[in-house]
């Protein structure tokens, strides 16, 4: 009796409107590491259709053009098996398309910001459009989820799943390290409490709040180093707002993702005190992963991430003084640091990229019946 043939591997098309290049190698990244994750432990073909550039104005225009024209020439060759779009504001739009036409299963993710971004006319009806014909939802958090069946009007069938999974966190590459070497290393002084803040300078993160936190911290004596990685609109402002602080807080720019590796390791306490929140989920991890305890904003679905308590602190949004006592709390008593630091690693291990690249393997293999 001759063996059963092996499944042909899966072919997904796959469309995102961000991913990363030399010149901005973290946009989008996390795509391109779960991208890779399920073609090297899952054998997935996949058909990147991808734009790797911000936009604005006629650029983003251009942008979208291009992705819409491609799909558009994807969809004539249909050689895929399954259609997998990231991001709902167009993309999830346009994957009605070769989904559609085609008659091949519709998987969305959903990363956070379009679930709010993606409510305006004339997108919303065409992204409540695709979520209904989606054979699963992707979604990066139980909070996002509430509020994407919220501001669309889907809710979950049979037929339409949502799956809970994020983007994971490479849990062999973001590992405690060397801490008192890696401050030594970067000029800082090494018994001296290290903040970090990673993201985007916009409102929703929170970041003026931190950097109003922090002088208030200087005016009560605590002493402190802090890094305040990212770009942004309210890059001046949080500046002009810490500028009498000196030496005490540095900025930094984007950076490669394996150089964060050293950043985070380098780090006692990682600070996002976010107002609203999607997709600080990633970063967070990256943190805990690296052993380094989180005081986070109450927000969106940091608090499935960051428990109270036991791997970080959850603090009210938009208050400079409750995130300065918290954070002066933690200096100050260096064992609650510490027990919250031992807990941190377990806890960001079952949200690996395998993990999650596995459960969207699983999502695959559902929508095309294996």
């Amino acid at each position: 009796m001759s063996e059963p043939r092996p499944a042909p591997p899966l072919r997904v098309l796959m469309l995102s409107n961000m991913y990363p290049s030399a010149e901005e190698p973290g946009y989008g990244s996390f795509i391109k590491r779960q991208e890779v994750e399920l073609i090297d432990r899952y054998g997935v073909e996949i058909k990147l259709i991808a734009t790797a550039r911000r936009g604005e104005g006629l650029a983003n225009f251009r942008k979208y053009f291009w992705l819409l024209r491609m799909t558009i020439l994807a969809t004539i060759r249909g050689d895929y098996d399954l259609v997998h779009a990231h991001y709902l504001m167009p993309v999830a739009a346009f994957a009605l398309i070769p989904a559609g036409i085609r008659r091949k299963p519709l998987v969305i993710t959903a990363h956070g910001t379009d679930i709010f971004s993606g409510t305006v006319w004339p997108w919303k009806p065409l992204i409540a459009r695709a979520l209904r014909s989606a054979c699963r939802v992707v979604v990066v958090s139980e909070f996002l989820a509430e509020r994407m069946a919220e501001n669309f009007g889907v809710a979950q069938t049979t037929a339409r799943e949502f799956v809970v999974a994020n983007m994971g966190v490479n849990t062999e590459r973001f590992t405690p390290g060397d801490t008192a070497a890696l401050k030594e290393a970067a000029g800082m002084p090494v018994g001296i409490a290290h903040l970090l803040f990673v993201g985007n300078f916009v409102e929703q993160k929170g970041v003026v709040d931190l950097a109003q936190a922090l002088v208030i911290l200087r005016e009560r004596g605590v002493e402190f180093r802090a890094t305040l990685l990212g770009h942004g609109p309210e890059m001046p402002q949080v500046q002009r707002i810490v500028e009498p602080l000196g030496a005490a807080v540095q900025f930094r720019t984007v950076i490669s993702h394996e150089m964060l590796v050293d950043v985070f390791r380098s780090a006692d306490l990682f600070v996002l005190p976010s107002r609203r929140e999607g997709v600080g989920l990633l970063v967070c991890l990256e943190a805990l992963s690296c052993g380094v305890p989180v005081v986070a904003g109450r927000a969106g679905g940091l608090p499935e991430i960051v428990r109270d308590g036991q791997n970080g602190m959850l603090v009210e949004p938009e208050n400079p003084a409750a995130l300065a006592d918290t954070i002066q709390a933690l200096i100050e008593h260096p064992e609650r640091l510490s027990a919250l630091a031992a807990a941190a690693r377990a806890s960001a291990l079952p949200y690996s990229e395998v993990a999650q690249a596995e459960k969207v393997h699983r999502v695959y293999e559902e929508c095309v019946g294996r």
